[in-house]
C-alpha cells in the first residue's frame, strides 16, 4: 500500500484494520453412541450421562432424532437441563 505524503502511517494503517468477530460451534451428528465408549466416553459411562459429558466438550450437536419423529416436549426440556446455557 502506498501512503499519501501528508498522512501519517499510523493513521493510514488504522484506517484499514477491520475487526471481524466470528463464532464457531463445534460438534458432531448426534451424541449417544455406544461405540464411542472407550475412545471418547469412559467405558462405564451410562447412556443417560452421555449428553452432559458431551456438552462439557463440544458447543453443539446435530439431533437426527427429528428424521424419525418430533421429540416430545419433555425430551427437549430434559436435554436443556442436561446442557449448559450456551450449548446449541
Amino acid at each position: 500500500m502506498r501512503l499519501p505524503s501528508k498522512t501519517s502511517s499510523a493513521t493510514c494503517v488504522s484506517s484499514v484494520i477491520i475487526l471481524i468477530l466470528v463464532q464457531f460451534w463445534i460438534g458432531t451428528s448426534g451424541f449417544q453412541y455406544a461405540e464411542w465408549k472407550g475412545n471418547f466416553y469412559p467405558e462405564d459411562l451410562p447412556a443417560a450421562k452421555m449428553l452432559p459429558f458431551y456438552a462439557e466438550r463440544f458447543s453443539t450437536t446435530e439431533i437426527n432424532y427429528t428424521f424419525h419423529r418430533i421429540p416430545a416436549v419433555k425430551t427437549i426440556e430434559n436435554w436443556k437441563t442436561l446442557t449448559p446455557e450456551n450449548f446449541r
